[in-house]
């Protein structure tokens, strides 16, 4: 039961993150609008912020494969989400050419850069 929640919770952050529109049907976010949340104070910014990073790790640390089972992101064992929310916009604002990605893929290129598993 506990390993069917997983993969529930797994699922749902995935269509969060993936889709092209959000529920109200306003075309996708990309980079430069994660990044313009990040750089706000607000309560809703930070969670616009926090969404697609926060689903993230969660995908990669509940897919536990094997190192070398086609795994591409090799984060540690309890990462700090701070410290990897932090080290995912400090890449990604070095990096302008991505800011018309959309979010999801913007914020697995960074985890692949900064969290290889070779």
């Amino acid at each position: 039961m506990k390993k069917r929640l997983h993969v529930v919770i797994l699922l749902a952050a995935f269509v969060m993150v993936t889709t092209n529109a959000d529920a109200s049907g306003k075309p996708r976010r990309t980079v430069a609008d994660l990044l313009t949340s990040c750089s706000k104070s607000d309560g809703a910014s930070q969670s616009e912020c926090n969404r697609p990073i926060h689903a993230s790790i969660m995908a990669e640390s509940f897919m536990q494969q094997p190192m070398g089972a086609g795994r591409t992101i090799c984060l540690p064992n309890s990462p700090d989400v701070a410290k990897v929310r932090a080290a995912i916009l400090v890449w990604l604002s070095n990096k302008p050419q991505l800011e018309s990605v959309r979010e999801s893929d913007g914020v697995t290129a960074a985890l692949e850069s900064l969290y290889p598993c070779s």
